[in-house]
């Protein structure tokens, strides 16, 4: 079982608009983002979209499962 819990989770994104998307300073892509390995747990993505801004947004990996989103932005 605990190498079950180490197993990465992989993580789908779409933004509207857009945004890049890091994971504590390191970039993982712009949006749509598709099959990003992430380790299990709860992660903070930081959302930047030059006209609207940073957005923080929480997300949950599950071991061995996809983490499908999709997030509107808005001021």
């Amino acid at each position: 079982k605990a190498a079950l819990s180490r197993k990465p989770g992989f993580l789908y994104l779409i933004t509207v608009p857009y945004s890049v998307v890091f994971l504590r300073g390191r970039r993982l892509g712009t949006t749509p983002i598709a099959r990003v390995s992430l380790p299990p747990g709860t992660h903070t993505l930081t959302l930047r979209n030059p006209q609207l801004g940073a957005f923080a947004l929480r997300v949950t990996i599950r071991p061995g499962q996809k983490t499908k989103l999709r997030h509107r932005l808005k001021r």
